[in-house]
Formats: structure tokens, C-alpha cells, sequence
């Protein structure tokens, strides 16, 4: 319990919790890269779980689907997904290209460059394979001036099936 509790206050600490009202709402979870986001899945699958416990239904299935909506891909969201299916007879699933579809569109479409990132970085999660998430990745740690992480993630893309050769002149002086 005493876990469960510094958990959700943590939670409610990092992150405003004033705007967690609806799990859907994805743009709560921008500020979180996905190590965070997978801490926090865990944290509301707990405090689902607590909740059920407690006979306080509405808040256990509104706990579970923000573990589901918080880190789709992680084993806490599975969990939380068989949870709502015994308890609330309801299906969830994880669709890869969907999420992976969203993490990189939002991602372009936001300014804030620490939120981008955040989102591209969910996309890799996703597909790490993928040349255009790491290159995305890649351009957002460059413009941190995290040039280390951008290297990375620029050869990563290049391995993956990027050409060098259309690179910018400051992207191409990364991976050299």
C-alpha cells in the first residue's frame, strides 16, 4: 500500500493530474518520455487494482484505462486490458501501427520540441526499426543540442533504410 501511495504521488507531483480527467486525452501524457510513461502505467494499474478492491469500480476501470492509454505496448497495459475484460466485460487491444501512427503525426504537428520528442520516442518504442521515427527522433535530440543521442538515433535510421545522402549538411557531419 505504502508503494501504491508514493506512486500516486509522485504521479500527481510530475504530472498535473487537474487534466487527467479523460484516458483519451493523449495530450496529458506529451510531458512523458516513455520510461515515465511506463512508471506511471504501473502506478494506475496499482491503484486500479487498489481501487477494485475497495469496491470503487468506476475509479479501478478509469485507473486501468489510463495504464492502457499511458504505455499501450507495456505488460502493465496488457494486465490492465485482461482486468477490464474479467471485471467490466470489456475489450481492449493493442494496435501497433495505430499508436505508431498517432506517436509520429502528433509528433510533427507539435512546436514544443521536448513534446515532440517525447512522442517520436513512443513511435520507436513502437517500431524501432523504423527510419523516419528515428530520423524524427534524431532531428528533436539535435535541436535539444543533445547531438550524442542524435548521432544515435540518425544511424540507427541510415542502418534502417534512411539515405545519407539526402540528409542536411548538419545531420550528415553526425553520423560521420
Amino acid at each position: 500500500m505504502k508503494k501504491l501511495l508514493v506512486g500516486l504521488l509522485s504521479l500527481m507531483f510530475f504530472v498535473n493530474i487537474g487534466t487527467a480527467k479523460n484516458p483519451k486525452d493523449y495530450t496529458f501524457y506529451d510531458d512523458l518520455d516513455p520510461a515515465a510513461r511506463k512508471e506511471f502505467a504501473q502506478a494506475w494499474l496499482d491503484a486500479g487494482k487498489a481501487f477494485y478492491d475497495a469496491g470503487k469500480n468506476n475509479k479501478a476501470k478509469a485507473s486501468f484505462l489510463f495504464t492502457f492509454y499511458l504505455y499501450p505496448m507495456g505488460s502493465s497495459s496488457e494486465e490492465a486490458c485482461g482486468l477490464i475484460k474479467d471485471y467490466f466485460n470489456e475489450t481492449f487491444t493493442y494496435d501497433a501501427d495505430k499508436y505508431f501512427s498517432y506517436y509520429m503525426s502528433r509528433g510533427k504537428k507539435l512546436t514544443d520540441t521536448k513534446k515532440k520528442l517525447n512522442n517520436f520516442l513512443m513511435a520507436v518504442e513502437v517500431n524501432p526499426a523504423d527510419p523516419d521515427a528515428n530520423f524524427e527522433t534524431a532531428k528533436s535530440y539535435y535541436e535539444l543540442g543533445d547531438t550524442e543521442k542524435a548521432a544515435k538515433y540518425l544511424k540507427t535510421a541510415i542502418e534502417n533504410g534512411l539515405d545519407p545522402e539526402t540528409l542536411p549538411a548538419e545531420f550528415q557531419a553526425l553520423v560521420q
